[in-house]
C-alpha cells in the first residue's frame, strides 16, 4: 500500500472510530429521552466512562490537529454551558455551568497563546468533528427542555462530554502530541477534565437525592390524604348508622 492510500485508509479508519463513539453517545441520550417519558421525573444514573472501544488515531496526526480537538472541546463546552447559565433552575447547576464557561474559556485562550508561540494553528480532524457532532446532539436535547428536566439533561451532558474528553486524550491525543509544552498542557487538561467530571457527578448525586426526597414526600402526602379521607368516610358512616 503506497503512502497516499495508507493516509486515506487511516483517515477513514479514524473517522469511523470517532463516529462509532459519537453514535453510541447519541444512542444513550436517546434512551434517556425514553426514560424521561416513561418514568416521569425520576433521574436515572449516568455512566462514568464513554461507551464503545477506544478510538484508533481518531484522524489526528499532528500537533495542529491536537490543538483542533482541544479547541473544539473548549468551544462546545462554553457554548453549552452558557445556555445552562440562562436556563438552569438550581443554583448548583448554574454554578457548574459558570465553572465550565470560566475555565474552558481560560483554557482556550491559553492554548491559542501556546499555538502562536509554537507557530501552530488549529486544524480539524475526525475527532474534532466527532466532538462537534456530540455537542450538537447535546444542545438539541437541552433546547427541548426546561425546569428540572433541563437541569438533569445538562448535568448528564457534562458527565458524558468530560468522560469522552478524557477518553480522547488517553486514546488519541496523548499518542500523537510531539511538542513538550503542548504535552504538558494536555496532561493538565486531562486532570482538569477529571475534576470537572467529578463536580458534575456530585451535582448529579444532589439531583438524585432531591428527586428521591420529593418522591417520598409526595407518596407520604398522598397516603396521609387517603387516610384522612378514609377516616372522614368512617365517621360519616357511623353518624348515618346512629341517626337510623
Amino acid at each position: 500500500m503506497d503512502c497516499r492510500r495508507r493516509r486515506i485508509f487511516e483517515r477513514r479508519r479514524g473517522a469511523l472510530a470517532a463516529l462509532s463513539l459519537s453514535s453510541a453517545i447519541v444512542l444513550v441520550m436517546s434512551c434517556r429521552d425514553v426514560d424521561d417519558k416513561t418514568r416521569g421525573e425520576r433521574l436515572e444514573p449516568a455512566f462514568v466512562d464513554p461507551p464503545g472501544a477506544p478510538m484508533d488515531d481518531g484522524g489526528v496526526h499532528s500537533d495542529s490537529q491536537v490543538l483542533g480537538v482541544l479547541a473544539a472541546l473548549d468551544a462546545t463546552e462554553v457554548a453549552r454551558s452558557k445556555i445552562a447559565q440562562s436556563k438552569a433552575t438550581r443554583d448548583d447547576v448554574k454554578d457548574l455551568a459558570t465553572m465550565m464557561v470560566t475555565e474552558h474559556t481560560a483554557n482556550d485562550e491559553r492554548l491559542k497563546t501556546l499555538g502562536q508561540q509554537k507557530g501552530l494553528s488549529s486544524e480539524p480532524s475526525a475527532s474534532s468533528e466527532s466532538v462537534e457532532e456530540d455537542a450538537e446532539s447535546f444542545t438539541t436535547r437541552l433546547e427541548d427542555r426546561s425546569g428540572a428536566a433541563f437541569d438533569r439533561a445538562y448535568v448528564e451532558s457534562e458527565i458524558m462530554a468530560h468522560a469522552k474528553a478524557r477518553s480522547v486524550i488517553d486514546h488519541v491525543l496523548s499518542g500523537v502530541v510531539v511538542d513538550p509544552d503542548l504535552k504538558t498542557a494536555l496532561d493538565e487538561i486531562r486532570e482538569a477534565a477529571g475534576t470537572h467530571l467529578e463536580r458534575a457527578q456530585a451535582v448529579r448525586r444532589a439531583l438524585l437525592t432531591d428527586a428521591s426526597s420529593t418522591t417520598e414526600e409526595t407518596s407520604s402526602s398522598e397516603e396521609t390524604s387517603s387516610s384522612d379521607a378514609g377516616s372522614r368516610f368512617d365517621a360519616g358512616s357511623r353518624f348515618d348508622a346512629g341517626s337510623h
